[in-house]
């Protein structure tokens, strides 16, 4: 285990899912601030998850220059700035400046930090240090909203509260330089034998892209409109809206630390299957039912994603980066249009029928991956 690397890439991990999160509970007062319709506020999110898109694509050729380490010190500087300009801006031009930088710095984290854990971790241990990073975004993503519970109790405005949360960056960036890391670097370029990034077409890793995808977009759909959604259709506050969004990143995070510490004799294909039934089970209760039911999304959502990126290890061995960055690349390219669709709908329909783009989006992924098989993207 290369500890440097799983350090770093935690604490990395636990400032984006922090400063990714924190803008969800904000959205209704940005949008009140500068006047906006859902649709074009809707760019508030899609901006940065197209410019994501672009630096994931890019990153490849990054790395042949930069270790992905470096890369991720950079990514840390962007993201805390790009947090600051938003918080400041005097306009939504200015605004969305600040989405940009925030956007390339999503788009290099995450692969920088998936490519770090991957390689730092050893092969029997992966899966558990890919829950263990993840289950450090979920505990962001808790705090979140429990940041912005409190500093808007004080009277602090949302701007404040950016600048803030962007300041966590920076610090991360200053312990990352303080950590003894260089002597690593030369036996875990990503562009070594064990890791080529070519530019190769390669059909099964572009369907692991799609179910990887398909499923962020259902998470970041509840992440980033929960709270709106309990505001604008059901007349919740600030404050309680944002409780709702802490009680579905308390169960995200329960589920987390769960499969980090169990020892599940499932295999990884069988706990995605698994995920994603009881997520379509959540989704179809809480659009139909009451939207309660998609606080408990959380849970069922909790272990698909490391379970996921450690199924992509142990179906591309050898090309590990090339995999990650085609994931990282529709993910954010499938985010972009999630964005823009729900903005759309929620203007001619209301949010509580776009939270339907989410269960679609679940069911095509489920679909994908009941038909994927893994042996298929290993070498012969």
């Amino acid at each position: 285990m290369i500890w440097v690397y799983i350090i770093i890439s935690y604490l990395s991990l636990f400032c984006l899912g922090l400063s990714d999160n924190v803008r969800g509970p904000l959205y209704v007062d940005i949008l009140d601030h500068f006047q906006l319709s859902n649709f074009v506020g809707a760019w508030i999110f899609a901006g940065s998850s197209l410019l994501a898109m672009f630096a994931s694509l890019i990153v490849k050729y990054i790395f042949r220059a930069l270790h992905p380490y470096k890369v991720l010190q950079v990514s840390m500087v962007l993201m805390g700035s790009g947090l600051m300009i938003m918080g400041w801006a005097p306009t939504f031009l200015f605004f969305m400046l600040g989405t940009v930088f925030f956007g390339v710095s999503i788009g290099w984290l995450g692969v920088s930090q998936n490519f770090l854990v991957t390689v730092g971790s050893s092969h029997h241990q992966r899966s558990r240090a890919l829950s263990g990073l993840h289950a450090m975004y979920a505990s962001a993503s808790l705090g979140a909203p429990f940041v912005v519970t409190l500093l808007s109790k004080t009277g602090m405005a949302w701007g404040t509260i950016l600048i803030l949360v962007g300041s966590f960056s920076f610090a991360v960036f200053l312990i990352s330089l303080f950590i003894p890391h260089k002597k690593y670097f030369a036996s875990t370029q990503p562009h070594s034998k064990q890791d080529k990034l070519s530019t190769s077409f390669d059909f099964k890793m572009l369907k692991f892209a799609f179910i990887l995808g398909l499923y962020v977009v259902s998470e970041i759909l509840l992440s980033s409109r929960l709270a709106a959604l309990f505001r604008l259709e059901y007349g919740s506050n600030l404050q309680d809206s944002s409780f709702y969004l802490m009680c579905f990143f308390f169960v995200f995070l329960l589920g987390r630390l769960l499969f980090l510490f169990l020892n599940v004799r499932w295999s990884l294909k069988k706990v995605l299957i698994c995920s994603h039934i009881l997520n379509l089970l959540f989704f179809v209760l809480g659009i139909f039912v009451s939207p309660y039911f998609l606080l408990l999304c959380g849970l069922s959502m909790a272990p698909f994603y490391p379970m996921a990126i450690s199924f992509l290890a142990e179906s591309f061995p050898y090309k590990i980066g090339q995999a990650i960055t085609w994931s990282m690349s529709i993910q954010s390219l499938l985010i972009v249009v999630m964005h823009l669709l729900v903005g759309k709908i929620t203007d001619l329909y209301g949010l509580k029928s776009a939270i339907g783009v989410g269960l679609f989006c679940c069911f095509v992924s489920f679909i994908l991956l009941l038909s994927f098989d893994s042996s298929e993207g290993k070498p012969h």
